[in-house]
């Protein structure tokens, strides 16, 4: 793992080859097979030992300046390094119902629901190198579920742009110490923490992100139980709700335009209600102790802007219908709105050190109501 380096010390960047060829690692009969070739291993070697230090981010506390920007990293500094060779495109990985699946009740999936069908990804199954990137399509709409060990971050996007659907991939290199994905049709390369193409064809162009939760399978499976699940080979076994133990290392962000905000688990664990404002749009941030999940819904119903309470039993009220709603579906039970469902939004789980590193400029948003 040797880090060449140039003049005054910088890190000597090679350009990676030709974009990969779309094929599956997997074999589909039985999912649990996958093999590496000989010519990776070294690669894979490293790359273990790289992700160590991925467990040293976020340890310090969350302290935001107050006035956002667009763009806090330095485009013109996309200096990246290349620490092993582009993955294969992992296409429309294999699945399983929920009664079928292996998923420990604890374990943290990364959950989405388009046009009402339902997929969790555990990301117990996400991480290592070979299988941070799937390329799936969910009621027909193309996605990639896309997981970052060092920035523990974990973000679906749309893979249209431009009315082209792309294939993405492990690009093999780090940029400020995140994820960096290449597309098979132009080869341009991405920030996977931005969802932004920093290089090539189409430089400038942004991902769009799908709203999505972290949380646990057994939180999963009890609100969507006709979800089906990806089964992959395990390559980590930690990430359970446990892991966010240390609710400091941890934050929820939001980015909207040239706003962007973050708030610790800490804070939320605290609050359980957040009502925020994200891009000139009123946003509530729910939080599950329980199950370690945060989640943003829009809080404006038939024209009219509501401010939420925490009630018990997983609840909310609305300060002015005092209806109930349920914290986690963003679903009216009883009261005036009875029935009716906030729209969810996207918001972004990262390590707090990654989050201020990529957004130094963001609100911090435990200043809210």
């Amino acid at each position: 793992c040797r880090r060449m380096t140039g003049p005054r010390g910088a890190a000597n960047l090679t350009r990676t080859a030709s974009p990969v060829a779309s094929s599956s690692i997997f074999d589909r009969a039985n999912p649990d097979r996958w093999s590496v070739r000989p010519a990776d291993l070294g690669w894979l070697i490293c790359a273990t030992a790289l992700v160590g230090v991925g467990w040293q981010l976020g340890h310090a506390p969350f302290a935001a300046p107050t006035e956002p920007i667009d763009s806090p990293i330095d485009l013109s500094q996309f200096k990246r390094a290349t620490i092993m060779p582009p993955k294969p495109a992992v296409i429309d990985p294999p699945h399983v119902t929920a009664e079928q699946s292996d998923v420990r009740p604890e374990e943290l999936v990364l959950g989405i629901v388009i046009g009402g069908e339902a997929r969790a990804y555990p990301l117990n199954m996400l991480s290592g190198p070979i299988r941070e990137i799937l390329n799936d399509t969910l009621a027909g709409e193309p996605v990639a579920v896309t997981w970052c060990d060092f920035c523990h971050d974990a973000i679906v996007y749309s893979r249209r742009v431009n009315q082209q659907v792309l294939t993405l991939i492990v690009a093999g290199s780090m940029w400020e110490q995140s994820m960096v994905i290449r597309d098979n049709e132009t080869g341009s390369l991405w920030s996977q923490v931005l969802g932004r193409a920093m290089e090539g064809e189409l430089a400038g162009q942004t991902l769009e992100i799908l709203p999505a939760v972290n949380t646990t399978w057994s939180d999963w499976k009890h609100r969507h139980p006709e979800t089906t699940v990806a089964q992959l080979p395990r390559e980590r076994q930690e990430y359970t709700r446990n892991f966010h133990r240390d609710r400091r290392r941890f934050v929820l962000g939001l980015r909207r335009g040239s706003d962007s905000g973050a708030v610790t688990f800490q804070t939320l664990a605290a609050r359980l209600v957040l009502n925020v404002q994200m891009g000139g749009e009123p946003l509530v941030i729910t939080y599950d102790d329980e199950h370690s999940a945060a989640r943003v819904f829009a809080r404006t119903v038939d024209r009219q802007t509501l401010e939420f309470l925490p009630s018990p039993r997983g609840r909310m009220r609305d300060r002015q219908t005092s209806s109930i709603w349920d914290a986690g579906s963003g679903l009216c039970l009883e009261g005036k709105f009875a029935g009716a469902q906030l729209p969810q939004r996207q918001g972004l789980v990262a390590y707090t050190s990654v989050w201020r590193r990529f957004h130094p400029d963001s609100r911090d948003l435990s200043e809210a109501h």
